[in-house]
């Protein structure tokens, strides 16, 4: 989390379901600092939508193609417009590989980026502080 003083760096949380099982859960502190929010989810979302590319792939290779464009959850409308608009600004241009590719890969329809608000995001759970029952909560949805 940004509040953590010792690195300032934020967490990436990406949680994969498919047939609304998680498969995987992963968790990890960003190698950098960055100055806005939109980076650090610019950086998750290109992540998880790398990984998830994989899955799809695997499927297909095993005769199980998924159909259609697999839904990826983000609570930040913001980096889901600049990465739809692949518009790079001054900015932002430190991020222009992994929005470039991310916008390219949704226009092949690998994903489709889904508003989710913050509460309803089990993706929240590490990247934000909670209360013991909000956090239980999420916790609960993700181990079942």
């Amino acid at each position: 989390m940004a509040k953590d003083i010792a690195t300032r760096r934020s967490v990436t949380d990406v949680v994969r379901e498919y047939t609304k099982v998680v498969y995987a859960w992963k968790v990890v502190k960003q190698s950098g600092i960055v100055l806005h929010t939109n980076g650090s989810e610019i950086r998750s979302f290109f992540k998880g939508i790398k990984r998830t590319i994989l899955f799809r792939r695997f499927l297909e290779s095993v005769g199980k193609p998924v159909k259609g464009p697999t839904p990826a959850y983000e609570d930040n409308d913001a980096a889901i417009l600049q990465i739809k608009a692949d518009k790079l600004t001054p900015r932002i241009k430190h991020l222009d590989i992994m929005m470039s590719w991310s916008h390219e890969t949704g226009n092949y329809g690998q994903f489709v980026a889904i508003y989710c608000e913050t509460h309803l995001n089990i993706n929240d759970m590490n990247t934000k502080p909670h209360g013991r029952q909000t956090l239980q909560n999420k916790h609960l949805w993700l181990v079942g």
